[in-house]
């Protein structure tokens, strides 16, 4: 075992779900559901694993791939797959700017380099053998993806025709050939006017970043999607792999068709997919608005998070037994301080509301309904000034390793920024 992505096959009755390797069926594991499931398949892989380094985090990959739920289900239309691999390249220390792959310097706002790539190429540290795609470690402005020279034969020219790829320098007498994925997207990733998302923007140089990962809609046990393409940007007929993404960010997306072709095969060892959304024209925001950026100094070190402003820094943020009850009537969720507060702010415009599917009043009183509603509700509302976000969310999903008799959960959601991220994750305060 020396990659961390294993393809799996499932079985879905109901008594819930049965997940096995698909080379060694006797690596398996069963559970009511598919995250109990997962979990114990993923134990029984660690506990035959010579290396626990080489498969931790371990990536389940389908063949054929988990069936989407109804509410993720329209937004796969096509349905599209974003391949990359989990194996980390280094090439630069990871406290060095990027400054010399890009053409335009670095912004000494959010110490990241601007504009489009340059002609120089990437230089590996260190060799890699075993796996045939992965992401480069530094300062670079989003992630930067790279392909083994295997994995590129496997496509068609009509397919490499769409794409850049340059080849990375590597350490002497390595066997294996790796190249980066540049170029353009065909379709960008863009905002869906109906979600929330987590992102953030330099009020300097412009560069930006965001995705869904903590849109509840878009995510379920079996997976989730956390980047989303609009229809209308897809050529027709639709190519069966083509470029994605941001211009400073490019991943390679295949057509469900096409993956099930690919997957499996030698030479796609070590690689892994992730839905992608695709929603209309109607439904998409091209520049979504995002909170700013800032960079505060431990030392020498820069750390980032976002500048919140007078407004919401005076929010009130909600504690331990005011945040969440896991399990439905939420008879003990310390939260009337927080609905209390909610009203007067939206009625003095230091939040403003930029999502209400239901009355408030309404959301108010699901907490004290024996049952979760059949989709997750989401209240979300905003500081009209940096766009920071807070949220309401009553969902029906059961994430089994929190609490597996759970039938549901509330949560009163601010969201706040590590200051040693750059804004790609959250926490939930």
């Amino acid at each position: 075992m020396n990659s961390n992505v294993f393809i799996c096959s499932f079985k879905k009755s109901a008594k819930g779900y049965k997940l096995w390797v698909k080379s060694n069926p006797q690596l398996s594991g069963e559970g009511t559901t598919y995250d109990e499931a997962a979990e114990k398949l993923s134990k029984v892989i660690w506990d035959v694993a010579d290396d626990l380094d080489a498969i931790i985090p371990t990536a389940l990959e389908f063949d054929p791939p988990l069936p989407p739920t109804v509410d993720i289900e329209k937004y796969c239309r096509p349905e599209l797959y974003i391949i990359k691999g989990d194996e980390i390249f280094d090439t630069i220390p990871y406290n060095a700017t990027a400054e010399p792959y890009y053409k335009s310097g670095y912004c000494r706002q959010c110490l990241l380099p601007k504009g489009t790539r340059n002609n120089k190429l990437l230089e590996l540290q260190y060799p890699v053998s075993t796996v045939n795609g992965g992401w480069v470690r530094g300062r670079f402005p989003n992630s930067v993806y790279i392909f083994s020279e295997r994995f590129l034969s496997l496509l068609k020219p009509e397919e490499l025709s769409l794409f850049e790829f340059r080849e990375v320098q590597q350490p002497p007498r390595t066997r294996r050939a790796f190249y980066e994925l540049a170029g353009k997207p065909i379709a960008t990733f863009v905002g869906v006017n109906s979600f929330d998302m987590q992102g953030w923007e330099c009020s300097v140089c412009g560069n930006r970043y965001f995705n869904y990962f903590l849109e509840p809609c878009l995510h379920e046990p079996t997976g989730e999607i956390s980047q989303i393409i609009c229809r209308a940007d897809l050529p027709e007929p639709v190519p069966s792999c083509f470029p994605v993404g941001f211009d400073n960010e490019i991943h390679l997306c295949m057509t469900r068709a096409r993956w099930d072709e690919i997957r499996g095969c030698r030479e796609a060892k070590g690689l892994f997919s992730k839905k992608l959304g695709v929603i209309s024209e109607k439904e998409c925001v091209r520049h979504p608005r995002l909170p700013k950026v800032r960079v505060t100094y431990l030392g020498s070190h820069p750390q980032y998070g976002l500048s919140f402003c007078h407004i919401c820094d005076n929010w009130v943020i909600p504690q331990l037994k005011e945040q969440c009850v896991w399990g439905l009537p939420a008879k003990h969720l310390k939260i009337h301080k927080m609905i209390r507060w909610l009203k007067k702010s939206i009625s003095d415009g230091s939040v403003i509301v930029t999502r209400e599917p239901i009355p408030f009043d309404q959301i108010v009183e699901l907490f004290n309904h024996d049952k979760p509603p059949l989709r997750p509700i989401v209240f979300s509302f905003r500081c009209p000034d940096c766009w920071r976000l807070g949220r309401i969310i009553v969902s029906n999903i059961n994430y089994g390793d929190v609490d597996p008799n759970a039938s549901g959960w509330v949560k009163f959601d601010i969201k706040m920024i590590p200051v040693d991220t750059v804004c790609t994750k959250e926490v939930q305060i």
